[in-house]
């Protein structure tokens, strides 16, 4: 079972933003299965086991504004919306703790938008990275919750096993 702990991110206006990147060819996140991952943790734990180390965990539930976009990779690979806020570094971090975690990679928020099978015109894209700066997307409310994901022909779905 491919479990993962994350918060659910929202953002109305998904499409108009697509639109403005006709130089990827692109797989795009389905709205619905926007959200932050604090940690794939993928088949090698029972929800059990998980729910049990993070039973009890406290951390500030707040609304917490997406701003600006990034991309992973060059070429780019992942184009995503920035998520920076000390909450969502902080509930990373206790996770880490909780569940004895050792990454060799500094935490880095975000939501996934897409995944770049292709970018044709890197200055037009770096044009658009460059628009939407300052851009306030969405939000994600800081609820810690751990999903399973069920892989299907028609991508990835999310369902939700438990919330702390």
């Amino acid at each position: 079972m491919r479990l993962f702990l994350a918060s659910s991110a929202y953002m109305e206006n998904l499409e108009k933003l697509r639109q403005n990147f006709p130089m990827i060819e692109a797989r795009w996140t389905p709205k619905e299965n926007l959200h932050l991952t604090y940690h794939f943790l993928g088949d090698a734990y029972r929800p059990e086991t998980i729910i049990e180390k993070l039973q009890g965990i406290e951390y500030v539930k707040k609304y917490v504004p997406l701003i600006g976009l990034g991309n992973f990779g060059k070429p780019p690979r992942i184009l995503y919306a920035n998520a920076t806020d000390e909450t969502l570094l902080s509930l990373h971090d206790e996770i880490e703790k909780r569940l004895d975690f050792q990454t060799d990679r500094p935490f880095k928020p975000h939501i996934t938008l897409a995944r770049i099978k292709k970018a044709d015109n890197m200055s037009a894209f770096k044009k658009v990275l460059e628009d939407y700066k300052n851009e306030v997307l969405g939000e994600i409310y800081t609820e810690l919750k751990l999903f399973k994901s069920i892989l299907t022909n028609q991508g990835a779905h999310y369902e939700e096993i438990h919330t702390f």
